[in-house]
């Protein structure tokens, strides 16, 4: 809920869209609400603030229309997978074979709770092991990264998407969400 101070600014830049002359209505541009307090309005999404502001598969769609548009490939990005997706990756051999398992926890917390295959690469180490992790994995391989909350593994997934990796997972909820599914794997 916005406090009275933000409804208003809210207002007053509504008021600015308004009146600024612009004709929204003759091009092809989105439209967000935005909604405080009492007050409401709608005001164009431009580009970079609609990629900005779009998350998940929204936000891919969005990524690889833009590159079409300007006759480039589609970057890749970090996919979200499920702890039930990794579940049943994990109980197939043939996929575990092609699959590259990184935990990016730290030492500590890899102790007290951790998942088979997963190597412990921890990301306050990322300046170490950053620059050997293109010459140790293979950048094709699907690579899974796990942590605790999927907060870290995002970041880590970015870096290793930058790196020019193009088959990126991040496990959504990390291992605590693993644990609820499989309670022999302890929470902390």
């Amino acid at each position: 809920m916005l406090s009275l101070a933000s409804s208003v600014r809210l207002i007053r830049c509504a008021t600015t869209l308004k009146n600024s002359g612009r004709d929204f209505a003759n091009k092809r541009v989105g439209m967000r609400t935005f909604v405080g307090g009492s007050a409401g309005f709608r005001a164009p999404i431009h580009d970079e603030t609609s990629r900005r502001h779009f998350s998940g598969s929204r936000a891919r769609k969005v990524r690889a229309e833009s590159s079409r548009d300007q006759g480039e490939s589609p970057r890749a990005s970090v996919q979200q997978m499920t702890v039930r997706e990794l579940e049943s990756l994990m109980s197939d051999p043939d996929q575990i074979e092609n699959t590259q398992f990184i935990d990016v926890r730290e030492e500590w917390e890899h102790s007290t709770s951790s998942l088979p295959h997963f190597k412990l690469c921890p990301s306050s180490l990322l300046p170490q092991w950053g620059p050997v992790v293109v010459q140790e994995l293979d950048s094709e391989v699907r690579t899974v990264v796990l942590c605790h909350h999927g907060i870290r593994s995002q970041y880590a997934s970015e870096f290793l998407v930058s790196r020019g990796f193009e088959n990126v997972f991040n496990i959504v909820g990390g291992i605590d969400a693993y644990s609820f599914i499989n309670p022999s794997v302890p929470r902390y």
